[in-house]
């Protein structure tokens, strides 16, 4: 695969996660975000776990295996994107820096 290819690949999969989590947030806006408060705190009361750093270990204390295995997914997604950050030749922030639009 050339140089390009990998530079469009990458610039889809940004493009997917950013849709993905946009569409996400928007939705949690959407329906609310005491509603959203308070069914992760429900969900996180029943763990002696409650920061955010230690929010996979708290929902595998509680076997929520479906939240494991996304927060497993979400961490592999953002270890591909800084893995493959030299591919990031397409992005608008890596465009204005070319174009000397962006101070270094």
């Amino acid at each position: 695969m050339g140089t390009k290819s990998r530079s469009l690949a990458y610039a889809l999969f940004r493009i997917s996660l950013g849709v993905h989590l946009s569409g996400r947030g928007l939705i949690r806006i959407h329906n609310g975000v005491e509603a959203f408060a308070q069914t992760t705190a429900e969900h996180l009361a029943k763990s002696h776990f409650h920061t955010t750093l230690l929010l996979t270990i708290g929902v595998t204390a509680n076997q929520q295996w479906d939240i494991v295995g996304q927060q497993l997914l979400y961490s592999l997604v953002f270890f591909l994107l800084l893995f493959l950050i030299e591919h990031n030749s397409l992005a608008l922030d890596s465009y204005l820096s070319r174009s000397n639009c962006v101070p270094n």
